[in-house]
């Protein structure tokens, strides 16, 4: 019964529904960018969406700015739902942290004057500026990185399908065994 009532109660409010529809997704991408749990409420993705004045109709996702950066209220960016999809697919396929910073930079949804670290007043600072990452040199660091990359491994093997990894594991199998 109390889940019915929840339910009854997103229902009835857009931005309940939108807050938590955003916060459901950033808790399934948790795994794939390397966090262990999501560290923000669906009470503050709600007023975020309200005080910032962010459209509903579409979607909006939250995702972290920077992946190797604690996910915390002031690395956060909203993008919409189509935008977010299509970040993950850069991301598992690419794995580079540097493109998932630029494409996150030229998709965020949030003002530039937004503090997201109050969500409850996101421009209590009139001051505050969001400074964009510079992204050169993240670049320059990953073309020196070897190519093979086991965190690439581990997300592509969570995106295949289970008849994939089991054919992917049998060729593993034959070619160790016919080897020895």
């Amino acid at each position: 019964m109390v889940y019915k009532r929840t339910q009854q109660r997103y229902a009835e409010c857009n931005y309940e529904k939108a807050a938590m529809n955003a916060w459901v997704d950033l808790f399934y991408l948790c795994p794939i960018l390397g966090y262990e749990k999501v560290l923000y409420d669906r009470h503050d993705i709600k007023d975020l969406l309200i005080n910032a004045k962010i459209p509903l109709h579409c979607m909006p996702r939250v995702v972290p700015i920077d992946p190797t950066l604690p996910l915390r209220p002031r690395n956060l960016a909203i993008l919409t739902h189509h935008n977010a999809n299509l970040l993950i697919k850069i991301y598992t396929q690419c794995c580079s942290v540097a493109q998932y910073v630029m494409f996150v930079q030229a998709c965020n949804l949030l003002p530039a004057n937004a503090d997201v670290g109050v969500p409850g007043d996101p421009f209590h600072d009139p001051s505050y500026l969001r400074v964009d990452m510079d992204i050169i040199p993240l670049l320059q660091k990953e073309k020196n990185m070897p190519v093979e990359r086991p965190h690439f491994d581990a997300v592509y093997d969570t995106t295949l399908s289970e008849d994939e990894v089991i054919e992917k594991v049998k060729r593993k199998k034959t070619t160790t065994t016919a080897s020895i």
